[in-house]
């Protein structure tokens, strides 16, 4: 099997474990309920498509694109533990106590 197949398989197990694993979080810390499932995944689908159409309109400028897939896949992996930390501590950041629950406009912005 090619190279490019390795890649793509990789980075589509990557992607799905880290959603997993953020949507898991986000779900404990907004003690969640599916209201709250739907305004996370809401927000990531918007907050994706926005992320391709301005990170999509950059990449055709550019002519050496494996060093931006390379460099992104950096970034990914070195976010998604930044990630996690900031769903589980968002609370005592902002200064909100830690055993009540937000509001939908609360979630939305977190």
């Amino acid at each position: 099997m090619s190279l490019i197949f390795w890649t793509i398989l990789i980075v589509g197990m990557s992607g799905l474990v880290a959603q997993a694993l953020l949507l898991r979080e986000l779900l404990v810390s907004f003690y969640g309920n599916e209201l709250t499932l739907g305004i996370i995944l809401a927000n990531w689908v918007v907050v994706e498509a926005l992320g391709v159409i301005f990170i999509g309109k950059l990449i055709d400028r550019v002519k050496n694109k494996l060093s931006v897939f390379v460099i992104l896949e950096v970034l990914f992996s070195l976010m998604l533990p930044f990630s996690i930390y900031l769903s589980r501590a968002y609370k005592s950041l902002l200064g909100l106590p830690s055993g009540e629950a937000l509001g939908l406009v609360l979630i939305f912005w977190a």
